[in-house]
């Protein structure tokens, strides 16, 4: 079965607006789970060691089109802040 041009252009528009959504939930669940990291290694919870977890910063390849803009910025500060109302939200 043949594809038109048109079609050809609507599927990779279609694919970089997934790629950009899938970057940008790949970045939303590693600030959720630096955040629960640092939440279990923190002193009042003490359910993992203070050195498990990430050891780095995630990479998203940009696209010339569909991830211009850098995602990665305020990460650390995100997953800080997420931790933050973890620990407070505590009971006991």
């Amino acid at each position: 079965m043949k594809t038109t041009i048109t079609e050809v252009i609507a599927a990779r528009q279609e694919a970089g607006a997934a790629y950009a959504a899938a970057a940008q939930a790949y970045l939303d669940a590693w600030v959720t789970l630096k955040a629960h990291d640092m939440a279990c290694a923190n002193g009042n919870v003490a359910a993992i060691d203070a050195g498990r977890g990430f050891a780095g910063l995630p990479e998203v390849v940009p696209h010339s089109e569909f991830l211009t803009a850098s995602l990665h910025g305020g990460l650390v500060d995100r997953a800080v802040e997420q931790h933050d109302r973890i620990i407070r939200s505590l009971k006991g």
